[in-house]
């Protein structure tokens, strides 16, 4: 999906935001996306340790903890955004939105003007999410498997 900045404003929210995964972050990422095998969260880690481009992570705060997280890595004038997950309690409550509103606000005042991401097909809560934000699908693809494979 994609979606044309130029003549939108986004608001930022009630967001913590930093350049990089920080410790907190990560924390808020991983409770969220319930990871909890060790080798899956350092290998996650160090993927975003790589990132070369620019990039931004947000934690939406709710009563003094976090309720959501994402973050958008920006090249060229693009953003990406990558990682959104909401807290389990706090979902259906308006922290998705705030927080990607939240994340594109940002990556506005660094210049970006098109906006990006990928969303699984089947993951209807998450394109209405971002078809209520502005963002339109561009294409539509699939992993091949062999017989039996999830991808």
């Amino acid at each position: 999906m994609n979606m044309d900045l130029q003549g939108r404003s986004f608001t930022l929210g009630d967001c913590i935001m930093t350049n990089h995964a920080d410790d907190d972050w990560l924390n808020a990422y991983f409770t969220f996306g319930r990871y909890t095998d060790s080798v899956k969260m350092v290998t996650a880690k160090q993927i975003l340790d790589n990132v070369k481009s620019d990039m931004i992570c947000g934690r939406l705060i709710k009563d003094g903890v976090s309720a959501a997280c994402g973050s958008a890595v920006i090249e060229r004038g693009y953003v990406a955004l990558l990682n959104i997950v909401v807290d389990e309690p706090q979902r259906g409550k308006g922290c998705g939105t705030e927080i990607c509103k939240s994340l594109l606000s940002a990556a506005q005042r660094l210049g970006v003007h098109m906006a990006y991401l990928q969303v699984v097909q089947d993951n209807q809560k998450a394109i209405n999410l971002y078809t209520k934000l502005g963002y339109k699908t561009l294409y539509s693809y699939w992993y091949r498997a062999k017989k039996g494979e999830t991808p």
